[in-house]
């Protein structure tokens, strides 16, 4: 896949929505969505970070390294289970 998220083309529906809750987890952005970027897969999917609060820069880590992800950011810490079902 050569490192890129194969995002779903316009028009097309990705098949799955992989959504990951973040709270103060900068460290662990990056080799989570770089994982996901290595698979090798055909099928089209997206990647959600919902950030729930944070204050550490990992909001601004999706932002300036990750653009095929969707970043939805809350302004205020809901806890995980509410973040993973705003994603």
């Amino acid at each position: 896949m050569d490192g890129e998220i194969r995002a779903a083309e316009e028009g097309e529906r990705p098949l799955a929505s992989v959504v990951i809750a973040n709270y103060r987890g900068e460290e662990l952005l990056s080799p989570c969505l770089d994982s996901l970027c290595a698979q090798d897969t055909h099928l089209p999917f997206e990647v959600i970070v919902v950030d729930d609060g944070s204050d550490d820069g990992s909001a601004e880590l999706v932002l300036s390294r990750y653009p095929e992800v969707r970043l939805l950011m809350n302004r205020r810490n809901v806890g995980p289970a509410a973040a993973k079902n705003i994603g």
